[in-house]
C-alpha cells in the first residue's frame, strides 16, 4: 500500500522526495509506504511499530509489496520468498480465469449451434480447438508461478 501524508503542498523547493518511510502492515504482511510533500514532514514522521527511512530507488518491486518485510535488523526491506510465491501463484490463478471468461461467449455460442445442429464445419474445428484451448488452461499447474507455460489458442 502507498499512502501520500496529507499536507499542504511543499514549500521546500529543493525537496526531491528521494526518501520515503516503509512500515509494517496492521496485518503483519507486507508492507506500507509512505510519501511526503516536504523534508519537514519527513523528519517529523513516528510511528508506533518499527519503520525505516530509505531510498525510493532501493524499494523492491512495488508490485510485490505485499511480500515485503524487513530483514532481520529491521534496515532493510527483503521479499519473502514464500509470501512472494503466494502473489505469484494467486496471479497466475487471475490470469488463467481471464483467459477463460475472454473465451467463453464464443465457446457458449457455439456449443449452442453444435446442440441446435446448425454448426458448419470450420465452426465445428474452431469450437474443438477452443474446448481443448479451456481444457488446457484448466488442467496447468500453476503452483510453478511465476514459470507458467501458458497453452496457445491456435487459429
Amino acid at each position: 500500500m502507498e499512502q501520500f501524508i496529507d499536507q499542504a503542498l511543499s514549500d521546500n523547493e529543493a525537496y526531491e522526495n528521494t526518501y520515503v518511510v516503509v512500515f509494517e502492515n496492521k496485518s503483519g504482511r507486507g508492507m506500507t509506504v509512505v510519501n511526503f510533500a516536504a523534508q519537514k514532514y519527513l523528519d517529523a514522521f513516528t510511528h508506533d511499530g518499527p519503520w525505516l527511512k530509505i531510498l525510493r530507488e532501493e524499494l523492491p518491486d512495488q508490485h510485490f509489496i505485499e511480500a515485503w518485510q524487513f530483514n532481520k535488523t529491521h534496515d532493510a526491506i527483503v521479499v519473502n520468498p514464500l509470501w512472494l510465491q503466494e502473489m505469484q501463484v494467486a496471479d497466475a490463478e487471475r490470469e488463467r480465469s481471464h483467459k477463460i471468461w475472454l473465451v467463453q461467449d464464443e465457446l457458449t455460442a457455439l456449443q449452442t449451434d453444435l446442440m441446435l445442429g446448425i454448426i458448419d464445419d470450420e465452426n465445428t474445428t474452431h469450437l474443438i480447438k477452443l474446448k481443448k484451448y479451456v481444457i488446457a488452461l484448466k488442467q496447468l499447474d500453476v503452483a510453478t508461478a511465476p514459470d507458467v507455460i501458458w497453452p496457445e489458442l491456435l487459429d
